[in-house]
């Protein structure tokens, strides 16, 4: 029995943990570049998705059919995006969104062009004398469409925004967690009263696992669940509206070397919508 007994915890020591392979380094959202909030590994170099619809065909299947999107990412060495183009089906590009940093890696501007490279919305940051994020201004051509005010903390974590647009404010709170993740967010009506909020739960790595949404009252509206592997590729997310009875699944697979998935199908109210495929290139 004793021996029985050492066999199971050791079993557990090496199987239980699943990715206890080596040390666990939890990243702050604050100190996260783009790739890492979006959870790719490896130094990415550019990122090509191309979506397409999924149509009934005639023995009950679902088959590929027109194209949805064509997008292309590209992102500086250090994980940083610094464009976005949107192509047509003819490869011709639709529109190219252009992100600049100042050189201690802060957002400056996002600029967004045409096909004919015409400038179309400006987005602009500015930041307080600390270095952190204090307001966000964005033009569609030369009108302002709304501008945000930023509260931080003394890392620089945003703790609340202040969204202005056409003439009415609204208000989110945000908290982080010991780890520097972001585990509550708040929203208020214009008159200040909590009409929204969203709590956040991550597993022993640090990845994002369970995200509620609640009205007022504490009634769930909406659920995120985010399925791992053991080497913490994602293979599966479960996102449901309550409200409007919707609940969208995306299944990711065909991972390259990196650990990145290539392929997502995804289905709505258990009918497949698209099929969006990926073909990332590394430095």
């Amino acid at each position: 029995m004793k021996r029985l007994l050492i066999f199971l915890l050791c079993a557990t020591a090496l199987f239980g943990c699943g990715r206890k392979q080596k040390e666990i380094v939890i990243i702050p959202d604050i100190e996260k570049n783009h790739l890492q909030r979006s959870h790719i590994f490896g130094q990415v170099k550019a990122i090509e998705s191309e979506s397409v619809a999924l149509v009934p065909d005639s023995a009950g299947g679902f088959v590929a059919g027109d194209t949805l999107s064509r997008i292309v990412q590209h992102f500086s060495p250090d994980g940083y995006l610094t464009n976005i183009i949107k192509l047509g089906n003819d490869g011709d590009t639709v529109s190219k969104e252009i992100i600049t940093y100042s050189s201690e890696a802060k957002e400056l501007a996002h600029e967004t062009y045409d096909g004919e490279n015409i400038l179309k919305r400006k987005t602009t940051f500015d930041y307080n004398r600390y270095g952190f994020k204090s307001k966000e201004s964005c033009y569609l051509l030369d009108s302002l469409l709304y501008f945000i005010d930023y509260k931080t903390d003394d890392k620089g974590n945003v703790i609340e925004m202040t969204h202005n647009r056409g003439g009415v404010a609204m208000r989110s709170r945000i908290a982080y967690n010991k780890a520097g993740l972001v585990a509550r967010i708040e929203e208020f009506e214009p008159s200040g009263k909590l009409f929204k909020y969203a709590t956040v739960e991550y597993d022993n790595y640090g990845d994002e696992v369970n995200r509620r949404v609640f009205k007022t009252g504490d009634e769930l509206i909406e659920y995120t669940y985010t399925e791992y592997t053991q080497e913490g590729r994602v293979v599966k997310i479960i996102y449901e509206d309550r409200l409007h009875s919707l609940r969208e699944v995306s299944v990711f697979s065909d991972y390259d070397e990196h650990g990145n998935w290539t392929k997502e199908e995804k289905s709505v109210n258990n009918r497949p919508i698209y099929c969006r495929n990926r073909n990332i290139t590394y430095y």
